[in-house]
């Protein structure tokens, strides 16, 4: 009896004490690479497909027209090529949130903008577009503006 008795007072405590520092431990929101470093603003980064162990992932992100009648602003697109890298693009803080960023957080909002020249006159911020007239859905296009969130809800 006292065995049992002690061994749910061991299991009780195990579990409390898990619990206990589970709640305790701050939460990390930073962005990491793939070498676990921290991602950061005003860098140069390729954004690649993990890969999922089968082939066919694709390869990075590029800019690419959906509709020719309406060619700019350009949309985000992935790669059909699994060895190509895409464009590099960077990562920036809106300035009047966090002007000081040096490392990207899943808690803030950032512009993210290709290194890369168009043909267009807009700049090759990402942004959320307007819906697509034949199938309703939004994509991702250029076209933002830099140090400015998107839309708030």
């Amino acid at each position: 009896m006292d065995t049992k008795r002690n061994s749910l007072i061991a299991i009780f405590l195990l579990n409390f004490s898990s619990i206990a520092f589970t709640n305790q431990q701050p939460t990390n929101t930073s962005v990491l690479d793939l070498d676990g470093n921290l991602l950061q603003t005003n860098t140069k980064y390729y954004i690649l497909p993990l890969d999922g162990g089968g082939g066919g992932d694709g390869g990075g992100l590029a800019l690419s027209v959906r509709d020719p009648r309406d060619p700019c602003p350009p949309n985000v697109v992935q790669e059909n090529e699994e060895g190509s890298a895409g464009l590099s693009l960077k990562f920036f803080p809106l300035y009047r949130e966090q002007p000081q960023a040096t490392s990207v957080s899943m808690s803030s909002d950032m512009n993210i903008a290709f290194m890369a020249a168009t043909t267009c006159v807009q700049r090759t911020v990402w942004r959320i577009g307007v819906a697509d007239w034949t199938t309703g859905r939004r994509y991702v296009r250029t076209g933002g503006v830099l140090g400015r969130p998107g839309r708030r809800r």
